[in-house]
Protein backbone atom coordinates (compact mmCIF):
# COMPACT_ATOMS: atom_id res chain seq x y z
CA UNK A 1 0.00 0.00 0.00
CA UNK A 2 1.29 3.39 -0.97
CA UNK A 3 0.60 6.51 0.80
CA UNK A 4 -1.29 8.70 -0.22
CA UNK A 5 -2.49 12.72 0.91
CA UNK A 6 -5.21 14.52 0.47
CA UNK A 7 -5.69 17.80 -0.92
CA UNK A 8 -5.45 20.30 2.23
CA UNK A 9 -3.93 17.43 4.64
CA UNK A 10 -1.08 18.79 6.68
CA UNK A 11 2.35 17.21 7.31
CA UNK A 12 1.34 17.24 11.41
CA UNK A 13 -1.94 14.60 10.02
CA UNK A 14 0.20 12.82 7.72
CA UNK A 15 2.80 12.12 10.53
CA UNK A 16 0.57 11.16 13.16
CA UNK A 17 -1.29 8.89 10.75
CA UNK A 18 1.88 7.16 9.74
CA UNK A 19 2.50 6.72 13.45
CA UNK A 20 -0.54 5.02 14.15
CA UNK A 21 -0.25 2.96 11.03
CA UNK A 22 3.02 1.64 11.06
CA UNK A 23 3.36 -2.17 10.86
CA UNK A 24 6.68 -2.31 11.29
CA UNK A 25 7.23 -3.63 7.94
CA UNK A 26 7.74 -0.69 5.52
CA UNK A 27 9.47 1.96 5.50
CA UNK A 28 8.17 4.62 2.99
CA UNK A 29 6.42 7.48 4.27
CA UNK A 30 8.32 10.39 6.29
CA UNK A 31 8.16 8.83 9.37
CA UNK A 32 9.19 5.17 8.52
CA UNK A 33 12.19 6.18 6.92
CA UNK A 34 13.67 6.89 10.03
CA UNK A 35 13.03 4.14 12.03
CA UNK A 36 16.99 3.44 11.40
CA UNK A 37 17.44 0.85 13.48
CA UNK A 38 14.52 -1.41 12.23
CA UNK A 39 15.93 -0.58 8.73
CA UNK A 40 19.71 -1.60 10.08
CA UNK A 41 18.54 -5.19 11.46
CA UNK A 42 16.92 -6.11 8.25
CA UNK A 43 19.83 -5.56 6.03
CA UNK A 44 22.66 -7.05 9.28
CA UNK A 45 20.06 -10.61 8.47
CA UNK A 46 21.33 -10.72 4.99
CA UNK A 47 24.87 -9.08 5.35
CA UNK A 48 27.59 -9.20 8.34
CA UNK A 49 27.66 -5.91 10.26
CA UNK A 50 31.70 -5.80 9.12
CA UNK A 51 29.94 -5.42 5.12
CA UNK A 52 27.62 -2.45 6.22
CA UNK A 53 29.63 0.70 7.06
CA UNK A 54 26.81 3.55 8.13
CA UNK A 55 27.64 7.21 8.02
CA UNK A 56 25.49 9.71 8.68
CA UNK A 57 24.74 12.93 6.65
CA UNK A 58 25.71 15.50 9.21
CA UNK A 59 29.12 13.44 9.27
CA UNK A 60 29.35 14.12 4.97
CA UNK A 61 28.57 17.76 5.56
CA UNK A 62 30.82 18.40 8.65
CA UNK A 63 33.59 17.13 6.85
CA UNK A 64 33.40 15.60 3.03
CA UNK A 65 36.71 14.67 2.30
CA UNK A 66 37.25 12.78 5.86
CA UNK A 67 33.83 10.69 4.98
CA UNK A 68 34.49 9.78 1.24
CA UNK A 69 38.19 8.57 2.97
CA UNK A 70 36.94 6.49 5.71
CA UNK A 71 34.56 4.73 2.42
CA UNK A 72 37.13 4.07 0.13
CA UNK A 73 39.14 2.54 3.81
CA UNK A 74 36.04 0.36 4.37
CA UNK A 75 36.20 -0.63 1.02
CA UNK A 76 39.48 -1.87 0.73
CA UNK A 77 40.72 1.27 -1.74
CA UNK A 78 43.95 3.09 -0.45
CA UNK A 79 42.78 6.43 1.00
CA UNK A 80 44.06 8.97 -1.51
CA UNK A 81 43.56 12.58 -1.92
CA UNK A 82 40.13 13.94 -3.59
CA UNK A 83 41.37 16.11 -6.92
CA UNK A 84 38.12 16.94 -7.55
CA UNK A 85 35.54 18.54 -5.08
CA UNK A 86 32.03 18.34 -5.57
CA UNK A 87 29.04 20.78 -3.63
CA UNK A 88 26.22 20.40 -1.77
CA UNK A 89 23.74 22.93 -2.99
CA UNK A 90 20.56 21.75 -1.16
CA UNK A 91 19.19 24.62 1.06
CA UNK A 92 18.30 23.71 4.19
CA UNK A 93 15.33 25.70 5.73
CA UNK A 94 13.51 25.81 9.20
CA UNK A 95 11.15 23.20 9.90
CA UNK A 96 7.55 23.27 7.89
CA UNK A 97 6.24 21.28 11.32
CA UNK A 98 5.23 23.34 14.57
CA UNK A 99 7.47 22.43 17.62
CA UNK A 100 4.57 20.58 19.34
CA UNK A 101 4.94 18.39 16.44
CA UNK A 102 8.78 18.18 16.74
CA UNK A 103 8.35 17.21 20.48
CA UNK A 104 6.20 14.04 19.66
CA UNK A 105 8.36 13.02 17.23
CA UNK A 106 11.20 12.89 19.25
CA UNK A 107 9.25 11.01 21.63
CA UNK A 108 8.30 8.60 18.51
CA UNK A 109 12.03 8.28 17.89
CA UNK A 110 13.60 7.98 21.13
CA UNK A 111 13.48 4.32 21.94
CA UNK A 112 14.51 3.86 17.86
CA UNK A 113 17.05 6.05 18.53
CA UNK A 114 18.27 4.84 21.42
CA UNK A 115 18.70 0.96 19.78
CA UNK A 116 20.22 2.34 16.86
CA UNK A 117 22.77 3.90 18.97
CA UNK A 118 23.02 0.60 21.10
CA UNK A 119 23.21 -1.22 17.35
CA UNK A 120 26.13 1.22 15.89
CA UNK A 121 28.03 1.93 19.43
CA UNK A 122 28.28 5.28 18.52
CA UNK A 123 26.17 8.47 19.71
CA UNK A 124 24.00 10.02 17.26
CA UNK A 125 24.68 13.41 15.79
CA UNK A 126 21.12 14.54 15.83
CA UNK A 127 20.85 12.97 19.96
CA UNK A 128 22.97 16.00 21.41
Amino acid sequence: RRWEVSQGTTIEEIIKSEVSSWDGNHYWGFVPMGFYAAQLETLYASYAREQVLVLFAEELRADFDEAIQTVLQFIGVTPMPLTQRFSHRRSYSESPVSKDVLVYLRDVYRNHNLKLQEMLGRELPWSS
